[in-house]
């Protein structure tokens, strides 16, 4: 018959057939308690990394976003063009055409200065956009700058005497009184600079005297455009009037002042007629003029009227005593 067969052994040492003992109650809970902290310290440490990794989220969210509103701001203002508002809290400003239609875009940024209102922006008047939540502080400061104009292209030259005619060698000066139906007065075109771009009349000056004590009518001068024949053509360009009463009783020089701007960009070359004249019957005023003179000036000439035959022809051989004041314009240096 066969058996299990024990050997001395095992009898002898019995725990040598007993499997190794496994962990107390005891160890285990302690085992758990350990990876628990483990757990918890892992869960943490990827908490705070992805915190890190995320700018939108955690503490510094709020000065991410205020630096980013910030840039865009600094960066839009930076290609501003002009300004239509600066305060504290708010700025108004355009910028070049963005969009292809030729304007120019106009951009706003505010804040009501409440803290915790947002900081808004507006494009071409449209509803407010929000730039930046939650705004605590938002407070602009400017420099400003004085920036001189370009240069001009062009420049006025200081007033002067253009043409004049005073007295010339051998002449003889004489008076033309004038009323409702003689009239007299001058043509005269200036010798200006080569580079001249226009010229403008600022005012005349005539020799005369009133024609007696109880001349009180009005005296009227008339500049007009000169026709071919150099002769005083149509509409008058500019009138001024002076009473008879406020002319001198012993001949001397009358300036009359003319402005508008049909006198204030003649061209080059433009010549023009002085014209005087009165309404009334009565003789006004007695203007003088100088008559064979040698050489007599340039470019100007002494004009005569009479209702019945109109005005007369060029008199190259007289001229009024006149002085015509004005300015040049020229191109910039």
């Amino acid at each position: 018959m066969t058996g299990a067969r024990i050997t001395k052994s095992a009898i002898c040492n019995p725990r040598s057939a007993i499997p190794a003992r496994a962990f107390t109650l005891i160890e285990m809970l302690l085992s758990l308690a350990v990876l628990a902290i483990i757990a918890a310290a892992m869960g943490s440490t990827i908490l705070l990394a992805s915190k890190a990794l995320n700018p939108d989220a955690g503490g510094g969210a709020a000065t991410v976003a205020g630096r980013r509103a910030a840039d865009r701001v600094l960066a839009e203002v930076g290609a501003a063009v002009a300004f239509s508002e600066r305060s504290d809290n708010a700025v108004t400003f355009t910028v070049p055409d963005r969009d292809g239609d030729g304007a120019a875009e106009t951009i706003r940024y505010a804040w009501s200065g409440v803290a915790g209102d947002p900081l808004t922006r507006e494009y071409n008047g449209g509803g407010p956009e929000v730039v930046a939540e939650n705004v605590q502080q938002f407070d602009l400061g400017y420099l400003v700058r004085t920036v001189e104009p370009p240069p001009p292209k062009e420049v006025e030259g200081p007033e002067q005497v253009l043409i004049a005619h005073d007295d010339a060698p051998s002449g003889s000066i004489r008076e033309q009184a004038i009323q409702d139906k003689n009239a007299c007065g001058a043509y005269f075109r200036p010798e200006l600079p080569a580079n001249a771009l226009r010229w403008k009349v600022t005012r005349v000056e005539v020799y005369v005297r009133r024609a007696s004590l109880l001349a009180a009518d009005t005296v009227f001068f008339d500049l007009t455009p000169a026709t071919a024949t150099g002769r005083p053509g149509t509409p008058a360009l500019a009138t001024s009037s002076v009473a008879a009463s406020a002319l001198p009783l012993l001949p001397q020089w009358k300036p009359v002042a003319f402005g508008g701007d049909a006198v204030s960009a003649l061209a080059p070359g433009q010549a023009l007629c002085l014209v005087v004249r009165t309404p009334g019957d009565t003789v006004q005023a007695a203007f003088q003029y100088e008559e064979g003179g040698t050489p007599m000036t340039p470019n100007t000439h002494w004009l005569l009227y009479n209702r019945s035959v109109g005005w007369s022809g060029a008199q190259d051989v007289s001229d009024m005593r006149i002085k015509v004041w004005g300015t040049v314009t020229t191109p910039a240096p």
